[in-house]
């Protein structure tokens, strides 16, 4: 392998992951498929295709916290973060809030490499994945009824409503998993993708924009120390836990990592829980990456891109990792520290011009609004845009009914559960 191109690649997925965390709706997945087509021709060698994948993975979890805290155009992984990223930005405090989402990414980093090796001797010398599997459900009930007992503090009419909108979301994304695309049109059927990118957009993205279209955004203020203290690490490691243990298991996305992190944090403890998000990003990538090499499944889309480029060596000996990962190990470190200083550097610059907008900002989201559901038409056709349509009223619920939006985590976690009873 060249060092030259290594570096390359590396620097050359910072700078995409840089775009795709940064445009609402321009996904990682996207981003490598466009890759992967333009050196079709074999004239590159797939490791440095992995290598700019992986670094673009990492970059983009860093930098996706910046549009979804100072516009509120969410991905999955960042879906539930909005609102109270959101509150801290109409306090004034949206830099703060990128800085715990990227202290939380960076920790990630570091808890997740450093516990690879024990879940290689967990997960293959100790044979533990299929333990892992069969709970799966079990872990899902419990995030059911945490969330739905989160409610229930405040009165049973609110866990009752709660209750009705993760049914309602639940069957909604049962119904368009379940969905056949034949007919539908796809202006580039070359990057297509699937139908849970509109749902997301339109029911986190596009509900939250709608909302935003009438605020004025306050002066921020950028705090040269963030008081970063031990329960910020402490819900950094939930984050990582809970990105970690869906990080193996199949259909199971980063949004359920989302929700089962949101089980330790209450709202008052948002900035805790805005950590634990940062973590549960990054960690997802890293342990899907991970999966690749102990169970020889991809976990992700990207990762599985990867599968297809090279010929993947197997963890089965704890004491003898395979150059490949060790590669991707020193890449994703290169890839976060790079990221956690272009994402201080661009969040700062955004909290001195987001505000200076006034009541252009609502014009902003409209236009975000707008250009999101071209990228809906782009990628998932006439199709997505009807699905897209639906999610954003189903998105509108839980603000207009006074509970959380974790409910709506049900689009996802429903059908999973159903999957695996």
């Amino acid at each position: 392998m060249g060092l030259v191109l290594i570096l390359l690649f590396l620097f050359a997925g910072i700078g995409a992951g840089i775009i795709t965390g940064l445009v609402p709706g321009f996904h990682i997945n996207t981003m490598a498929l466009i890759v992967v087509s333009i050196f079709s021709n074999g004239i590159v060698d797939g490791i440095y295709l992995a290598v700019f994948i992986i670094a673009n993975l990492i970059t983009h979890t860093f930098l996706d916290f910046i549009p979804s805290t100072f516009i509120g155009a969410p991905d999955e992984s960042t879906a539930l973060s909005v609102l109270p990223a959101h509150r801290m930005l109409l306090s004034g405090a949206g830099y703060d809030a990128v800085v715990l989402a990227t202290w939380g990414s960076l920790i990630a980093v570091l808890i997740s490499i450093s516990t690879f090796l024990i879940f290689q001797i967990l997960l293959v010398e100790l044979n533990l994945y299929s333990v892992l599997k069969w709970a799966i459900p079990l872990i899902l009930f419990t995030i059911i009824l945490s969330v739905l007992y989160l409610e229930s503090e405040k009165s049973l009419r609110h866990t009752v409503m709660a209750a009705g909108v993760f049914l309602l979301s639940g069957i909604f994304g049962y119904a368009v998993l379940s969905f056949s695309a034949n007919g539908n049109f796809y202006p580039f059927p070359y990057l297509k993708t699937t139908f849970l990118f509109p749902v997301f957009t339109g029911m986190f993205g596009l509900s939250t924009l709608w909302l935003s279209r009438t605020v004025r955004i306050p002066p921020q203020k950028i705090s040269k120390n963030v008081n970063l203290n031990r329960k910020y690490v402490r819900a950094s490691l939930a984050g990582t836990f809970s990105g970690a243990l869906v990080g193996f298991l199949p259909g199971v996305t980063s949004g359920i990592a989302a929700v089962l992190s949101r089980m330790f944090f209450r709202d008052e403890n948002e900035k805790s829980f805005i950590c634990a998000m940062g973590s549960v990003n990054t960690a997802n990538a890293l342990y899907n990456m991970l999966a690749l090499f102990i169970i020889l499944r991809p976990r992700s889309e990207a990762i599985d891109v990867i599968s297809q480029q090279i010929f993947v060596t197997e963890w089965g000996n704890a004491l003898s990792p395979p150059s490949q990962i060790l590669l991707f190990i020193l890449v994703a470190l290169v890839a976060a520290v790079f990221s956690y200083f272009i994402t201080l550097k661009v969040a700062a610059k955004a909290a001195r011009m987001i505000p200076r907008m006034g009541d252009k900002y609502g014009k902003l989201s409209v236009k975000i609004m707008i250009f999101l559901c071209f990228l809906i038409f782009i990628f998932t056709g006439f199709y997505g845009l009807i699905f897209a349509a639906i999610a954003f009223f189903i998105g509108l619920l839980p603000p207009k009914l006074g509970i959380m939006r974790v409910h709506l985590m049900g689009v996802i976690i429903f059908p999973v559960l159903i999957y695996y009873l």
